[in-house]
């Protein structure tokens, strides 16, 4: 007799992410509005940007600068949350146009 595994995913508040994701990345379950996202901050007179995403303990991140979408450089390797709930970077625009993205790997 063959038995079958159900996996039961709970998407809670139904925007795309697990319960168990959004734990992970330190987001809401229960709210549609708590997602993931990075906010930037100018620094005109240092020439830098300031980036902060939410961050949880056990959720490695990387984060990306270029100077247009196809070209990328690591600015941050995989580092561990430093400071959760919140992670903060500032980097050097110049050369680049300011682009940048984020990876978050849940452990």
């Amino acid at each position: 007799m063959e038995s079958e595994t159900t996996v039961v995913v709970n998407d809670t508040d139904g925007d795309g992410l697990t319960d168990a994701q959004e734990i992970a990345l330190g987001t809401d379950p229960y709210d549609p509005a708590s997602e993931f996202s990075v906010d930037s901050l100018p620094l005109p007179t240092t020439g830098k940007i300031q980036i902060t995403w939410p961050s949880a303990t056990g959720i490695f991140y990387r984060v990306w600068n270029g100077p247009d979408l196809s070209s990328w450089a690591v600015v941050r390797n995989w580092t561990n949350a430093l400071t959760p709930p919140e992670e903060t970077i500032e980097f050097d625009l110049s050369p680049s146009n300011g682009f940048f993205k984020l990876e978050a790997e849940i452990q």
